[in-house]
């Protein structure tokens, strides 16, 4: 039995389909030897400054900045239910591996391994590197497609090192823009650097 983890609902069900698990239950679906379940985009997540230190729920200048030597991770309660969902169905004994179907690239890696950890699974992961809004796979098949990228894995990973920028830009840059009163007119994120970057390769590429 194969335990599939999609981003999202509606991947699940298109994955579902595609795999013949039509047997509906309570967060996830089951059938032809596959397990369909989901996550609610990040299930579980950085904890705030203020699970460390209670003294940073406040940002001052003074603390700043504030890099832990271990980052932790929470899950909100209304994403308990679905978390708890996936660590049962990870821990069945029927299961013998376990297939990312997150979204391909680093955030639904990060989706995926955050809850595998927490988890506490250690089973070998499969991987189906393919994207959310491309899913064409043939209807019928009772297996993953031939010419689907599929990774075994089965190594310890520390998914903070796949986090820990986001926290340090939330709990560091952020606050010294906000202790600052610099916020009114001030770009800041990691989606920031990578946006610039492309506009100015744009710009050059129109004006050469």
């Amino acid at each position: 039995m194969r335990l599939v983890i999609a981003e999202k609902p509606s991947v699940a069900q298109s994955i579902a389909a595609v795999l013949g698990a039509k047997s509906r239950h309570d967060g996830y679906m089951e059938g032809s030897g596959y397990i369909v379940s989901w996550c609610f985009g990040h299930l579980a997540e950085l904890a705030d400054a203020a699970v460390y230190n209670a003294d940073d729920a406040k940002w001052t200048l003074a603390a700043l900045p504030i890099i832990p030597t271990s980052f932790r991770f929470i899950v909100r309660s209304e994403k308990q239910k679905q978390f708890d969902i996936l660590r049962e169905l990870m821990r069945r004994e029927d299961v013998a591996e376990v297939v990312n179907a997150c979204d391909a690239g680093r955030e639904g890696e990060l989706i995926f391994r955050t809850v595998y950890c927490l988890a506490g699974c250690s089973k070998p992961i499969l991987r189906l590197w393919i994207s959310a809004s491309l899913i064409q796979l043939p209807k019928g098949t009772a297996k993953i497609p031939e010419g689907t990228q599929v990774i075994v894995t089965r190594e310890k990973v520390d998914v903070s090192q796949l986090s820990n920028t986001e926290f340090v830009e939330a709990a560091k840059a952020t606050g010294l823009v906000v202790v600052t009163g610099t916020c009114e007119k001030f770009d800041l994120g990691r989606f920031i650097a990578g946006y610039g970057f492309n506009t100015k390769r744009y710009a050059e590429y129109r004006n050469r």
